[in-house]
């Protein structure tokens, strides 16, 4: 009885030691993935340390962020307004089912249109006078303020014949003159003016004598002599040939209608023979700025103030696939100490 007891024992031993070398061999496998794991994330850790060097160096480097505090008062320098207004045309008529409804125009969206465009002189004024001591305002005015039917479409579409439209366009200007003077708060308006060639009474822009054969230099005239000649605030500078020139601190500007520099379009836009007439016109008399009308596209590219209109997009514009702008007009900041440093937009509608 005794073998079979051994066996017994031997087996349940043999069984035992299975069993026990499974659970050891499960038991190392585990220890096996754990260590994988461990090795997996200590070396994720060591990647991430390693990329996020740049912080502890960040950290280490560099103190406290610097604190910017405000130094002395504001409005003690002192700066000049320039507002330009160009390209009114206050009696041509737009239809929106002619310019893909992108735009309506008539009297009397024009009429409110350049209301807005004095309110927004006010407006934009009192935000650069938190800077600036801002006493003398120029009101550049440079032409086609009126259309004058100088195409055979305009006979159509005009609200009237061109001496109507210059009735118009004179109540309109001496309303938003009468507004500055009251409310804009300036010790002096400089009236800078410069006819368009849409006004002429000639069938081609004369060379000599433009100004003189446009309704809107005789416009001017009246103003400057009739109107505001003994206003202590308004002066006007009427332009007697194409180009007029103001300083202001000591910089030459140089205004025009901007009819003189001829743009068939082409890669680089107004720029190209823009720069061209500048460089030209710089050799007999530099300017440190150009500012003009007639484009209809507001453009600040450095030399030169391209400003927009207040007619806004036309049939004319789609026929000769200019680009679609909001109506608007310009206003240029000039520091005494730094020149220009702002050009702003107002939108009129």
């Amino acid at each position: 009885m005794t073998k079979p007891i051994d066996d017994f024992k031997r087996e349940i031993k043999q069984k035992k030691q299975h069993e026990f070398d499974s659970l050891k061999q499960e038991i190392k496998q585990a220890q096996d993935r754990h260590n994988r794991r461990y090795q997996d994330l200590l070396d994720d850790h060591n990647t991430f340390k390693g990329q996020c060097q740049w912080l502890d160096a960040l950290a280490t480097e560099y103190g406290p962020p610097i604190s910017i505090e405000p130094k002395g008062k504001t409005g003690t320098g002192e700066g000049t307004i320039i507002a330009v207004g160009s390209d009114w045309h206050v009696f041509e008529t737009v239809k929106p089912e002619r310019v893909n409804g992108l735009n309506s125009y008539n009297t009397k969206i024009a009429a409110a249109s350049v209301e807005e465009f004095f309110n927004g002189i006010l407006a934009w004024t009192q935000i650069h006078r938190a800077q600036l001591n801002i006493k003398t305002l120029v009101l550049a005015l440079l032409g086609d303020l009126i259309s004058a039917m100088l195409h055979e479409d305009h006979k159509e579409e005009n609200a009237g014949p061109p001496q109507e439209e210059v009735l118009f366009a004179l109540d309109l200007i001496c309303k938003g003159i009468d507004m500055l003077v009251e409310h804009g708060g300036f010790d002096e308006i400089i009236v800078v003016c410069c006819d368009g060639n849409h006004s002429r009474d000639t069938k081609e822009t004369r060379a000599s004598g433009r100004s003189q054969h446009t309704y809107e230099w005789l416009m001017f005239q009246f103003l400057a002599k009739f109107v505001y000649a003994d206003s202590d605030k308004v002066k006007f500078q009427v332009a007697e040939g194409y180009h007029n020139f103001l300083s202001v601190y000591g910089h030459d500007i140089r205004f025009h209608h901007g009819d003189w520099v001829r743009y068939m379009g082409g890669i680089g836009g107004l720029t190209i023979p823009m720069n061209k007439a500048i460089k030209s016109w710089n050799v007999g008399r530099k300017a440190d700025f150009d500012i003009f009308g007639h484009y209809h596209q507001t453009m600040n590219p450095g030399l030169f103030l391209a400003n927009g209109s207040i007619l806004g997009f036309s049939p004319y514009a789609v026929k000769v696939k200019g680009e679609f702008e909001r109506p608007q007009q310009s206003l240029i900041v000039i520091d005494s100490k730094r020149f220009i440093t702002s050009v702003n937009r107002i939108y009129v509608r």
